[in-house]
């Protein structure tokens, strides 16, 4: 009977501790996105009224390219460069609180 209890003890404590392993695991945190973790949210704009059809679509790859790359620079982890509609590029950087540092992408 008591062998019985000791069993069913340790049963108990390895599915608990399995749980909890799984439940919060050490190696692997969750990355917390601009509603949680704060940062800027831009969206750029791209003079195209001077261009051909043609010559807009071409000006906007190159400025999404141009931010890109600025970005890359910057450091920020688990950025997110979009084209948003026909002129628009939207940048979300997350963690950046420093305005001054994040407005320098659009120069």
């Amino acid at each position: 009977m008591e062998r019985k209890l000791i069993y069913k003890i340790l049963m108990i404590l390895a599915v608990l501790g399995t749980c909890v392993y799984f439940a919060f695991p050490l190696n692997k945190r969750i990355n917390l996105g601009l509603d949680l973790q704060g940062g800027m949210h831009l969206v750029m704009r791209v003079d195209t009224s001077h261009l051909s059809d043609e010559a807009k679509v071409d000006a906007i790859d190159r400025a999404l390219e141009v931010v890109r790359n600025r970005i890359d620079e910057f450091g920020v982890r688990e950025s997110s460069i979009q084209k948003q509609g026909e002129d628009a590029i939207v940048v979300q950087l997350p963690g950046v609180t420093d305005r001054d540092r994040a407005l320098e992408l659009d120069r």
